[in-house]
């Protein structure tokens, strides 16, 4: 079981991929910030059309339908400024999962082929970390979406696979 150039290259783009969308999401967050910086704006212009006075049963209707106007304005100041905070928190995720996804590919690199957990015969350890080394890379081969499940899954790198690599790649 080794890893191969053309593994490496495609398990690569999982970290692009992330970062790829955390700026979408920076994207959209300061697109949201936009309409939010408009907003003041718009309501000024309601008050304004609010000092236009004339006494008349147009009147009433014409204020009726400004303070319709008011309300989703007032409510979307609300919404607009959660949705892009919470822009910027997927964003900050999806450059954390990034940063997890080079990590692991720079452990699975560093090591060709499946070791042996050091002290781990054939049994639970030695199958166990197989399992997790296999489920790694595979993760890091596939779309983005399949290694942030990965990393959900276990909380992070597993610690089983993270260590005996490490431990491997270290002169003992």
């Amino acid at each position: 079981m080794l890893l191969n150039p053309h593994t490496v290259v495609q398990a690569a783009t999982v970290p692009t991929e992330l970062e790829r969308a955390a700026e979408a999401y920076d994207a959209a967050a300061e697109r949201l910030r936009g309409v939010l910086a408009r907003l003041p704006h718009y309501l000024g212009e309601l008050d304004l059309a609010e000092d236009v006075n004339w006494d008349s049963m147009a009147s009433d209707a014409y204020r009726s339908v400004l303070g319709l106007l008011r309300l989703p304005a007032e409510v979307m100041m609300v919404e607009i400024s959660t949705l892009a905070s919470e822009a910027n928190s997927i964003a900050a995720d999806l450059r954390h999962y990034a940063q997890q996804a080079r990590s692991l590919l720079t452990l699975l690199s560093a090591v060709p082929a499946v070791p042996l957990a050091p002290g781990a015969g054939p049994g639970i350890g030695g199958g166990q970390f197989e399992g997790l080394w296999h489920e790694a890379r595979t993760a890091l081969e596939g779309h983005a979406s399949r290694f942030t499940e990965f990393i959900d899954r276990h909380g992070g790198i597993p610690s089983l696979l993270h260590e005996d690599l490490r431990r491997t790649m270290l002169p003992g």
